[in-house]
């Protein structure tokens, strides 16, 4: 054996062993899907009633609204696997079926001599799906459809009829467990109609196949008989329609909650920084280029089938695992053609070398993302946790759920969206949640009311009055707590009882709740020790940070000083961190100290624009005039259009005798906000040696503006005067003195009238 084949084969087995650390990695994680929870009380609810629910159960909302529950059969799976293992059975679940997800990827066209594409296609499907991967009826789609692959790929090696039979066995356990089971139609049709095209048609651009008639009938008849096992459901023909519409329900662009769903975005029209999406678009790049490279044997049912998969993709953000899958069918199929075809003695040294160094750079890249440097380095704070030891749901409100029964907490809940799932799991059926992720059982009208109610604190009481809620738990994911939280706590009807790393506790000021909330109230100017999670280093950063968020905007600066630490010191490098603590300081006027954490901020990401102008702020603020324009010059020129900010710039640009220069951007101000009372006042000042009509002109928006700014008929007085029209000084001063008899000018006023 040669030395380069020994090297191959030690090769061959790092990579091997380094993919599937790599895939284990992904697939075991945190449970952090909300909708787990209503598929396993689902998945109870059926195992021990032995009857699928026709209506809603589980809120008082959507009470007896009809559920066509088409995930029933992956309910009663997760359920059985939750029962066999507990939390771990769940993670058992997916690794069984992810795993074998990516066995029939790699097996599907698999060439010993190009090892290396395969492990480079399930590099790029990794790094694209993971975000994806959580357990969800769409891991099975995602099975199933590598698997339909696979056998079609067989069936066209082999001939072999018997293959083809698995496919409407497994059509059948898709309907029931997922609503995309019409993606095994697609395929079929696709598959049997491209093939046929590619065999009749001599194009010397196509692979064509041998098939025969009777392979053509087999294939049909397979494809009929997988429509017809189709609508074996508990529900029969609605089994079959309901996901239709559900589907046009969802991508109506009128449906205004189902357009807020990240999941449901367009992933090019995304800017939040993601591994994934930019993994999926060297995925797309990578397909591209597969099918140009093999442009003379392309197989049509391939390039068609991609095609698809790829317009779904691009439709929305969770269809971008199916297409990573799909792609990577073609993608190896298209390579291992173009491997095929200059794979001689010439070409061998350069193959070979390309092939081992892709093999050391997928062990170096696995190595980076699993122990979460690729992450730190790129930037991109809010990364998968690969820690095995890692607390299985870490944004499940546990603890308070377990203070509400303990206390006996009844009336009707009030719930956010975001932990619906997991309260109905813990309620029913003792109690019944106001909303979790079944957002069909609810109905549009509802979901776009509730989404209503979020814009503003009167909305939101009036949504919820007609319910009459005794008790308020919201997570610090949620929009409420979000947008609301504040206005909330400050109003006298409702009392706060309870709060930790994950959600918020109120209850109503009723007879009900009297004793409850003189044994719980919280007070935070004797409270000093907010609950803290013993899972506080699983907790969702983000939701950290929204409880610091939620403490600054109540004005508990110190206690959300605290909340931002804790992220610091679990992530060094979350910028928005030190920024939030800067703010703080900046209202306890410790000017010093915010400087501190601004300027740290800026040290990690130099270009936040947020830290930028908050440093500068807190320079002017300090005194600083001469740092202060420095850094506001810097914020200027990344956001032109921040009318506060080239106000605070004309202010330190007055300070350092700048004056005309403070002048063009007081009149920018002004230009897009005509009512900016400070910017004017400003003006009238920087003016008055200069021109007083424009001071006079700036002194009438100051009295449109403020009726009852009364000092401004004083200036007004004074600037007629130098202007020497005594006639309309005079008018003005006995206007002020009218408004203003004991104000301090009006002595000097009442002895230039006397003049």
């Amino acid at each position: 054996m040669s030395k380069i084949e020994i090297i191959k084969k030690i090769l061959l087995y790092i990579v091997t062993v380094s993919f599937i650390i790599l895939a284990l990695s992904m697939f075991i994680g945190e449970i952090t899907d909300s909708d787990i929870w209503f598929h396993l009380k689902t998945g109870e609810y059926i195992v021990k009633n032995r009857a699928i629910p026709k209506y809603d159960l589980y809120s008082y909302t959507a009470a007896g609204h009809k559920y066509i529950d088409s995930q029933w059969l992956f309910q009663v799976i997760l359920y059985i696997f939750y029962l066999l293992g507990g939390i771990s059975g769940l993670f058992l679940l997916q690794i069984i079926v992810l795993s074998l997800a990516y066995y029939f990827l790699i097996l599907t066209g698999w060439d010993n001599k190009n090892y290396i594409v395969f492990f480079l296609i399930g590099y790029l499907s990794l790094m694209v799906s993971y975000e994806r991967f959580i357990i969800r009826p769409e891991m099975f789609t995602i099975l199933f459809i590598t698997v339909y692959m696979f056998i079609l790929e067989k069936y066209r090696e082999t001939k072999n009829e018997k293959i083809l039979y698995i496919i409407p066995v497994i059509q059948l356990l898709w309907t029931n467990i997922h609503g995309l089971f019409i993606l095994g139609w697609i395929i079929m049709l696709i598959y049997i109609g491209s093939e046929y095209i590619s065999g009749k048609i001599d194009f010397k651009y196509f692979s064509r196949n041998s098939f025969s008639k009777p392979h053509y009938n087999k294939l049909f008849m397979i494809a009929v008989l997988t429509v017809i096992v189709s609508f074996i459901t508990p529900y029969g023909k609605e089994g079959i329609t309901y996901p239709f519409l559900l589907y046009t329900e969802i991508s109506d662009p009128a449906h205004s909650w189902m357009r807020s769903v990240g999941e449901l975005q367009p992933p090019l029209s995304l800017t939040i920084k993601s591994v994934s999406l930019m993994f999926y678009k060297i995925l797309i790049v990578v397909t591209l280029i597969s099918f140009v490279l093999n442009y003379r044997k392309i197989r049509l049912s391939y390039l068609i089938i991609t095609s698809v998969f790829f317009y779904l993709s691009l439709l929305a953000q969770r269809n971008i695992a199916l297409f990573s899958f799909i792609a990577g069918i073609s993608i190896a199929y298209n390579f291992n053609s173009v491997f095929r075809t200059y794979q001689n003695e010439k070409n061998k040294f350069v193959l070979e070398s390309v092939k081992i160094v892709l093999s050391i750079l997928l062990v170096y890249y696995g190595v980076r993302v699993v122990s979460n440097r690729y992450y730190i380095k790129s930037g991109i704070l809010w990364n998968k946790n690969y820690d095995f030891k890692t607390y299985l749901f870490p944004i499940v409100p546990e603890k308070a759920v377990n203070f509400i029964l303990e206390n006996n907490i009844d009336g009707t809940i009030y719930n956010d969206n975001t932990i619906g799932g997991y309260l109905l799991w813990r309620f029913y059926p003792q109690r019944k949640v106001f909303v979790d992720g079944r957002w069909e059982v609810y109905g549009r009208e509802f979901m776009d009311s509730y989404k209503s109610s979020l814009t503003d604190i009167k909305s939101f009481f009036m949504f919820i009055s007609k319910y009459n809620p005794d008790c308020i738990i919201l997570s610090f994911e949620s929009l409420e707590t979000q947008r609301l939280a504040k206005d909330i706590h400050f109003n006298p009807d409702w009392k706060l009882v309870y709060i930790d790393d994950i959600v918020l506790i109120y209850l109503k000021d009723n007879i009900r709740n009297a004793n409850l909330i003189k044994k719980y109230q919280i007070d935070f100017r004797t409270y000093n020790k907010l609950i803290t999670d013993d899972r506080n280093r699983y907790v969702y950063t983000p939701m950290l940070f929204e409880k610091g968020k939620f403490l600054y905007s109540i004005q508990e600066y110190k206690h959300a000083i605290n909340e931002f630490t804790k992220i610091i010191e679990r992530d060094p490098l979350y910028y928005g961190a030190y920024n939030n603590i800067g703010n703080c300081y900046m209202q306890l006027k410790d000017f010093q100290t915010a400087i501190k954490y601004y300027t740290k901020t800026i040290e990690i990401k130099d270009d936040y624009y947020d830290a930028i102008y908050n440093l500068a702020y807190a320079y002017k603020e300090s005194g600083d005039f001469i740092n202060s324009e420095k850094l506001f010059r810097k914020a200027n020129s990344i956001k032109k259009d921040f009318v506060d900010a080239r106000y605070n710039f004309g202010v330190v640009l007055m300070k350092n005798g700048k004056y005309d220069e403070s002048i063009k951007e007081f009149e920018y101000v002004i230009k897009h906000n005509p009512d900016h009372f400070d910017a004017h006042m400003r003006l009238a000042a920087l003016y008055e040696n200069k021109d007083l009509t424009i001071t006079i002109k700036h002194i009438y928006e100051l009295l449109r503006i403020n009726p009852e700014y009364t000092l401004g008929y004083y200036n007004l007085g004074a600037a007629y005067y130098r202007l020497g029209d005594r006639t309309k000084a005079f008018e003005y001063w006995k206007k002020f003195l009218k408004l203003n008899p004991t104000a301090p000018e009006s002595k000097m006023v009442k002895q230039f009238l006397k003049n």
